[in-house]
């Protein structure tokens, strides 16, 4: 009871202390441990909202300061059926070791804000209205792989936003999560986790085959492209992400248990990119990634070298044209 009195007495500072405050966070509080909100099976469960409350409860200002700007999202109930945890966010390690609470609500604030600026409210709608949306299809020699967007619950803690590619079969050779927000200044995509294809026998052979088929251009560096694209459609004028040493799953919480997960050396391939290591081991990554000349190619792989500029530029204009749309 004293706990509860405690939150409710700091709720009611940062209410009096805010200027733009409306009462809408305090009622999505109660309305998501009243159950009147239910955005996700998580929230039928009572010892779920009930660690939603203690954890509240000893983050008060934080935890009230990030549902009344949830509550004054645009379309913020589609948003949470989507991503049903993001109540809860603030309560643990979110996009990089190095994001403290008060970043966390931040950037979890900024992530929408500066999505409902920079996309049209047409594309926001496919996003979180529908399963997936598909960005692009690009042609292999063979076979094609698309593009799609979406908000994914099961990578929740490394970003609002994901892009991955699949084949045409719908197999996904990886997945990438971001949040945008704005560092030092800076209107930023922030990478918070890149992932290959689910193991399985013949995962090998699929990204073999698929890198074959877009002529050499692995997978992973399709997504990159894309993320490319999707920062420069959104304004942003940086992209950072995580390092082996700053992933989420390097943190205490998350150490033992997940640790083994940790497969992926993000530092080699940022570095492969010409990212840059920051001084908190975060790495900054180029806005667009390097192409050769034709000229300094041998002439017997410059045709390689044409088919695959020709799928990039392909997916470059499809990207352009599905976040126009």
């Amino acid at each position: 009871m004293r706990c509860l009195l405690f939150w409710i007495l700091q709720s009611m500072k940062y209410l009096q202390q805010s200027k733009t405050t409306t009462y809408s966070g305090v009622k999505l509080f109660t309305d998501l441990v009243g159950q009147r909100v239910s955005p996700g099976v998580y929230w039928d469960s009572s010892s779920y909202r009930a660690k939603f409350v203690l954890r509240s409860i000893f983050t008060p200002v934080s935890t009230l300061k990030l549902l009344d700007r949830i509550a004054n999202t645009p379309i913020y109930l589609d948003i949470l059926k989507k991503q049903p945890s993001l109540p809860c966010k603030l309560h643990r390690p979110y996009l990089s070791i190095n994001f403290k609470r008060n970043q966390i609500v931040g950037a979890l604030s900024e992530h929408y804000r500066i999505l409902f600026q920079q996309l049209a409210p047409t594309v926001i709608d496919k996003i979180f209205n529908t399963n997936s949306y598909l960005l692009a299809t690009i042609q292999g020699k063979n076979e094609s792989f698309n593009v799609y967007i979406d908000s994914l619950d099961n990578l929740n803690k490394e970003g609002e936003l994901a892009l991955y590619i699949t084949t045409e079969k719908n197999v996904t050779l990886a997945k990438c999560a971001f949040t945008l927000l704005t560092v030092n200044g800076k209107q930023t995509l922030f990478i918070g986790v890149l992932q290959g294809p689910a193991k399985r026998d013949n995962s090998l052979d699929v990204i073999r085959n698929a890198t074959k088929e877009c002529y050499g251009l692995f997978p992973k560096r399709l997504l990159i492209e894309s993320i490319c694209r999707f920062a420069e459609h959104t304004n942003c004028e940086q992209i950072l992400a995580v390092s082996n040493e700053t992933h989420i799953y390097r943190s205490i919480r998350y150490w033992h248990k997940k640790k083994h997960l940790m497969v992926a050396d993000y530092n080699a391939f940022w570095e492969s990119l010409n990212g840059i290591r920051q001084e908190n081991n975060d790495f900054h990554l180029p806005s667009n990634i390097e192409r050769k000349s034709l000229d300094e190619i041998p002439s017997k792989k410059r045709a390689e070298y044409r088919r695959r500029y020709q799928l990039l530029d392909d997916l470059d204009s499809h990207i352009k044209a599905s976040l126009t749309n």
